[in-house]
């Protein structure tokens, strides 16, 4: 796979993360196989980034499931008559939207982090081109997609300058802030962030940018996002049928 075009990458990825984020518990379990399988090819290479990526968003995913588990109407998952029991149709929707977007980053870490930003560039612009024939200009949209990724590690530099901002000494050691000391902190790197990504705007000067064509992939190539579709759409069938 370490040869795959960027451009069948990209495509698979679409398909794999749209079956994954509106399907169900069987398009789930087919998105689990498929990666599982493809990180085992790798020998689990892609891990190690794949779970820094997870933990990074572990708080993002917890806020998800706290949303369904108790604002998604239904019956109790007990039957305690206490109100805080979150309802069992809340916990399953939880369940299956955090397990989606987890098998999503992970299929994100296989398919399109390997990819350079120049690769990414030239292989959306190929896949744009049918909306030439609508009177949309692919290059001035490649043109926007390349400087939105040439300014994302900037972008994060930034903000860890920002964050390295000290804060005055209260006194406490910083364990035990209180929360408006810590929404105070908050703000403060908010505007710092925002007031250097102006100034960052403002002095850049103009730079040229070269998209070079994405070569089409290969014959063999197209069977890949192919079989990804027909598998998690004829998948569910049987499974559904036989059981």
């Amino acid at each position: 796979m370490a040869g795959m075009n960027p451009v069948t990458r990209i495509l698979t990825f679409l398909i794999f993360g749209g079956f994954v984020a509106f399907g169900g518990v069987y398009e789930l379990l087919i998105g689990l196989v498929l990666l599982l399988g493809l990180y085992a090819q790798n020998q689990f290479g892609y891990m190690p980034l794949c779970v820094k990526m997870l933990g990074r968003m572990r708080w993002f995913f917890l806020s998800i499931l706290v949303l369904y588990l108790w604002f998604t109407p239904g019956a109790n998952s007990t039957t305690s008559a206490f109100t805080l029991i979150p309802s069992y149709e809340g916990l399953r929707q939880g369940m299956l939207r955090v397990f989606s977007l987890v098998l999503i980053v992970m299929a994100v870490n296989y398919f399109i982090a390997p990819i350079s930003r120049d690769k990414m560039v030239s292989a959306i612009l190929w896949l744009f081109k049918p909306l030439c024939w609508i009177g949309i200009n692919t290059q001035r949209l490649a043109v926007r997609v390349a400087l939105t990724l040439s300014l994302v590690s900037k972008a994060q530099q930034l903000l860890t300058d920002s964050g390295a901002t000290p804060v005055k000494d209260t006194g406490q050691p910083s364990a035990a802030m209180t929360m408006r000391a810590r929404c105070s902190r908050i703000g403060d790197v908010a505007a710092q962030l925002f007031n250097k990504v102006v100034s960052e705007a403002v002095n850049t000067e103009c730079q040229a940018i070269h998209i070079n064509a994405a070569k089409p992939p290969s014959a063999l190539q197209w069977a890949l996002p192919g079989v990804t579709a027909v598998v998690f759409w004829g998948l569910p069938i049987l499974l559904s049928q036989n059981l």
